[in-house]
C-alpha cells in the first residue's frame, strides 16, 4: 500500500473532491489550497503510521545477507528496534548474540527478520509491512480523525477515531471458534 492511496481514501471520506482529483491525476493545475491539503494529509498519514508502528503494531522487515557472521546495525536497510529471528543458509533459525552495535551469529547469516520504526514517506512512497494486516482504509480512518482534530471538527474527529480504533482492535481479536456443546448425564 502507498501513501497516495491512503490520502485518496481519506480525501474521499472527508468529501475533498479537489484532493481526490489531484491525487488521481497529479495535474499541474491544482490550486494552492489543494496542494496544502495534500501536503497536510501526507504528513498526517506519516503521523498515524508512526504512532501505530511505535505502539501497537510494529513494522517488520526481512533482509538477506551473504554469509556474514557479524552484522553491524549500520548494514541494515532500516534501523532495527527488535530482532525477531536470524536464519542460516539452510533456512533454519540460528542462535545469535546482540551487542550495542552488531549482531553476532553462531554461523553464517542468510536472512534476518526484525522490527523497525518507519521513516517519513512521501506522497508516492510505498509503506513498509506491519506485523499485522493493517489496511489502507483503517489507516485512512486514523488520518481522517487527525485531520478533523487539526481543523477543529471535534465531533467528526471522535467519530473517525472510534472507527480507527475498531478497525485496529479487530486485528487483535481471536478468531471465532465453535465449541461443541457438552451433555451432562
Amino acid at each position: 500500500m502507498n501513501i497516495k492511496n491512503i490520502v485518496k481514501i481519506t480525501a474521499t471520506l472527508l468529501a475533498r473532491e479537489d484532493v481526490v482529483n489531484y491525487v488521481a491525476t497529479e495535474s499541474n493545475t491544482a490550486s494552492r489550497e489543494t496542494l496544502e491539503e495534500v501536503d497536510l494529509l501526507t504528513r498526517l498519514t506519516n503521523l498515524v503510521v508512526k504512532e501505530l508502528a511505535e505502539g501497537l503494531i510494529p513494522m517488520k522487515a526481512e533482509q538477506y545477507f551473504v554469509g556474514l557472521r557479524e552484522i553491524e546495525f549500520v548494514d541494515f536497510i532500516y534501523t532495527p528496534v527488535e530482532i525477531i529471528a536470524v536464519y542460516g543458509g539452510g533456512g533454519n533459525e540460528i542462535s545469535y548474540t546482540q551487542t550495542e552495535n552488531r549482531i553476532i551469529a553462531s554461523e553464517n547469516v542468510h536472512k534476518m527478520v526484525y522490527t523497525y520504526l518507519p521513516t517519513n514517506y512521501g506522497l508516492n512512497d510505498e509503506i513498509g509491512n506491519f506485523t499485522k494486516n493493517v489496511t489502507a482504509t483503517s489507516l485512512a480512518y486514523g488520518v481522517s480523525a487527525e485531520y478533523c482534530l487539526v481543523n477543529g471538527r471535534f465531533n467528526e474527529a471522535v467519530m473517525w477515531n472510534k472507527r480507527f480504533e475498531q478497525a485496529i482492535d479487530k486485528l487483535f481479536k481471536p478468531k471465532n471458534r465453535v465449541v461443541r456443546g457438552r451433555k451432562f448425564v
